[in-house]
């Protein structure tokens, strides 16, 4: 709806007129009780300006778009004449306003163009420049017209006709308002019962907004200690973390030390699994005996020695002849001989592990 072409539109409506389409489109005009033939040329500039509103356009819009329906011949509507249609419909008399008003009052951008190029071919056909130009040589045009008729015809009936014209033009007028006015006071109720229901709609709005605000301020006053609790356990979480963490450190520290000592021991175990052990059948009381290591020395009693050397496993059988009677000794010799070393004493036994040890 673009006001501009309206301004075309308005531009081409007459004074006597826009008289009778201000009561028509019920224009309030700012400091006039009403409009009249007297005032309207100092009123009309105020009632271009009120027509061009929103709310009264939309109006003057529906009063154009009933016209173009109804306009012509067997129905036929504005929107549906060629340019020439156009151009008769304008010299047969219709006043400029309507066919530019019908055109620019329909949806289609092809008939908003149509009225463009119409008042094009309107400034080419009367040599004018502007809308206001064709209405000043439309009316020359009439004035010539009645004062040939009147030097032709009796004056009395040439004012017949003219009031006949009149009173023709002044029944349709009076039609189109009549349909105007059932239209507007349909669009009025609409409009009345589509403010209600938006004011309806819009306290609705407002009171769901205030109960959701409301349940968002308790949601947020239920939300603080949740907040300030979630806090704390953050804080004996992560306090929690570091215990662990130092743990899990001392627990590692641990490990090592264990594994350490068990590999100590194993290391040991293995020393004392590959380590010779030695049967000494007699015992010579000696440290050297006692402490050594590799090899391994277990002392027997030679009484008990036949019987012990059953339940040991050894690689040697070392038998002190000077502390073991000959029969011993030549029964564990018979049953060991591959095992069994003598020593006649401590002296010979010193000198053979420190030749072994060389």
């Amino acid at each position: 709806m673009k006001k501009e072409n309206w301004r075309k539109v308005f531009r081409t409506i007459s004074d006597e007129t826009l008289v009778e389409l201000v009561r028509a489109w019920s224009l309030n005009v700012n400091g006039f009780r009403n409009v009249t033939k007297d005032n309207i040329k100092v009123a009309r500039k105020l009632i271009l300006t009120e027509s061009l509103k929103a709310k009264n356009l939309k109006i003057i819009k529906l009063f154009y778009n009933i016209w173009a329906e109804k306009e012509g011949e067997e129905e036929k509507g504005v929107w549906d004449f060629s340019m020439d249609e156009l151009l008769k419909e304008y010299v047969d008399g219709e006043e400029l306003h309507y066919i530019l008003g019908g055109l620019y009052s329909s949806e289609k951008e092809e008939h908003e163009e149509m009225a463009d190029r119409f008042i094009e071919e309107l400034f080419s056909k009367y040599e004018a420049d502007s809308l206001e130009g064709l209405i000043l040589e439309r009316e020359d045009e009439e004035s010539a017209q009645e004062e040939k008729q009147v030097e032709n015809e009796d004056a009395t009936s040439e004012l017949e006709k003219k009031y006949e014209k009149l009173e023709f033009k002044n029944q349709k007028l009076q039609k189109q308002v009549t349909d105007w006015e059932l239209q507007y006071s349909t669009l009025k109720k609409e409009y009345k019962a589509e403010k209600q229901s938006w004011v309806k709609e819009k306290n609705r709005i407002q009171q769901d907004l205030g109960c959701e605000k409301s349940a968002l301020e308790k949601k947020l006053e239920q939300c603080e200690p949740l907040l300030d609790e979630n806090a704390k356990l953050k804080s004996e979480m992560d306090a929690l973390k570091a215990e662990i963490a130092h743990l899990h450190a001392s627990l590692l520290n641990s490990q090592k030390e264990v594994a350490a000592t068990v590999k100590k021991e194993e290391k040991a175990e293995e020393l004392i699994q590959s380590a010779s052990r030695v049967l000494v059948i007699g015992d010579p009381k000696n440290k050297l005996i006692e402490k050594s290591e590799s090899p391994l020395f277990l002392i027997l009693d030679p009484n008990d020695a036949l019987e012990e050397i059953e339940c040991q496993e050894c690689n040697e059988i070392w038998i002190m002849e000077y502390l073991v009677s000959p029969t011993i000794k030549r029964r564990i010799s018979k049953k060991y001989k591959e095992k069994v070393r003598t020593f006649k004493d401590f002296t010979t036994v010193k000198t053979y592990l420190e030749k072994g040890s060389r």
